[in-house]
């Protein structure tokens, strides 16, 4: 989910998410809860989502 420039992120397995990466684009810093994961992003969060929803498709 996008809402501006918000991801919001819900994964299977948290252990297999480079938070660190994220921790470093990541505008105002990487929100975990439970197996979601909330951030903000400098650019555009849905280019940054479709790119997350392309690996994941690769993924299963």
């Amino acid at each position: 989910m996008v809402d501006n420039a918000r991801l919001k992120v819900t994964v299977i397995n948290l252990d297999n998410v480079n938070l660190e990466a994220l921790k470093k684009s990541s505008q105002a810093g990487v929100f975990v809860t439970s197996n979601t994961i909330k951030t903000l992003f400098k650019i555009d969060s849905v280019l940054i989502k479709n790119s997350i929803e392309k690996i994941m498709r690769k993924g299963a």
